[in-house]
């Protein structure tokens, strides 16, 4: 296949995944929001942006710099591995600190939710490779279903969270239920390629 043919299908590939997971997560929003309160919502959305923001910063761009080169280079992609493990468990460890900070000065539920978050970006440094490694061999599908199937396990999982009356909660199992089946699917993805 010619690279102008793979770039074409991999960006259909890539928009295909973008709004298959749009759309699953504004059908998630909807539910999780008639079954939480507005402040127990926007409490967790507010961690849950300090995660997202810090993420961008505890993958350090090792992500994209193995992307962008010529040839994929096996010792280089498992040193930026555990460099983004080892950042990440860094990282855990200044949110659980942050979170302490936020109880100690009175907002409890918020620093709860925080300390319950310090182990994602652990989950997220684990796919990080080998999601750049679909990348760079421009392999979107796979990389579109694999964020559909984490995303979907992820929304069904605070579905079933909040039904069940998790409350608040429900969002933070989402977050990790989805990172979880996207580092499985990443640990899947590697044994089969070293077969």
């Amino acid at each position: 296949m010619s690279l102008r043919r793979k770039l074409l299908t991999g960006s259909l590939w890539s928009v295909f995944g973008v709004v298959v997971n749009q759309l699953v997560s504004f059908a998630v929003v909807a539910v999780l929001a008639h079954s939480i309160a507005p402040t127990e919502f926007g409490i967790v959305a507010a961690c849950l942006l300090c995660v997202e923001l810090s993420r961008g910063i505890m993958l350090a761009g090792l992500p994209e710099y193995l992307v962008r080169q010529r040839s994929w280079n096996q010792r280089l992609a498992s040193t930026a591995f555990w460099l983004n493990v080892g950042i990440a468990i860094a990282f855990g460890i200044l949110l659980a600190l942050a979170a302490a900070v936020v109880s100690e000065a009175g907002h409890g539920q918020f620093g709860a939710v925080l300390l319950s978050l310090c182990m994602i970006f652990l989950l997220d440094a684990l796919s990080a490779a080998p999601e750049a490694l679909l990348r760079h061999e421009l392999r979107f599908q796979a990389l579109a279903f694999r964020q559909i199937a984490s995303n979907l396990v992820g929304g069904a999982a605070a579905v079933a969270a909040v039904w069940s009356g998790a409350g608040l909660w429900a969002i933070v199992i989402q977050r990790y239920t989805a990172a979880a089946a996207q580092a499985a699917i990443s640990g899947a993805d590697k044994s089969e390629a070293a077969r």
